[in-house]
């Protein structure tokens, strides 16, 4: 009964932080969406800073398969663009982290050096993505190039939502998803080989506004 009250917690949490913002959400909030009184919620929860370490632990776990490329991959357009939507599609399932990434660095201590090793991972993934359209002979790109690319499509996957938010977007989660990949994979459009140009334009073609 307990585990059960603590995921229904940890469940409503997210979409009242993924809903409002994290920063405006108080714990009598929570414990009325739970229907719990505030005392049960302290019973699991002694801060709401213990609730955003449970629900960043839980967005680690969906994150770090896919960070886990292979350095030796060979990847086409496809296997980038299917990885870089799942990426999305997790940081969207949790997107309050990303919204409020500076706020939530400034105000949680701990979580500062567990959320840097997850984007320092997404960085070394897309590296690997990068190395990985080269080594098919879907991109040309030397060593400096993807590693400069890598971290300017980790920078965009970090901050997409946060934009999209700031500019009021009403988009669809799937149409702001899938722009989301294409901006960045327009990053390697310079890089791309003719054939691996046209099939990244098919695939955008469905999102792409």
């Amino acid at each position: 009964m307990a585990r059960d009250t603590r995921r229904r917690i940890t469940e409503t949490c997210l979409l009242l932080f993924n809903e409002a913002g994290e920063p405006a959400v108080s714990t009598n909030q929570i414990a009325d969406a739970v229907d719990i009184s505030p005392g049960n919620l302290y019973y699991h929860f002694r801060r709401k800073s213990d609730i955003v370490t449970d629900l960043f632990d839980l967005y680690r776990t969906r994150i770090t398969p896919l960070l886990e490329v292979p350095e030796q991959a060979v990847l086409h357009v496809d296997d980038a663009w299917l990885l870089l939507h799942l990426m999305f599609e997790t940081v969207w399932d949790y997107r309050f982290i990303y919204r409020d990434l500076d706020s939530l660095l400034g105000r949680y201590d701990s979580l500062r050096a567990r959320l840097q090793r997850v984007i320092r991972g997404k960085e070394n993934a897309l590296r690997r993505v990068c190395n990985g359209l080269v080594r098919s002979g879907s991109m040309l790109a030397d060593d400096q190039e993807t590693r400069q690319l890598s971290r300017n499509m980790n920078l965009v996957l970090c901050y997409w939502l946060s934009y999209q938010n700031a500019i009021g977007s009403q988009q669809p989660p799937e149409r702001q998803l899938g722009n989301g990949v294409y901006h960045v994979f327009s990053l390697l459009l310079p890089y791309l080989e003719a054939d691996a140009r046209e099939q990244l334009g098919e695939l955008a073609r469905a999102y792409v506004s």
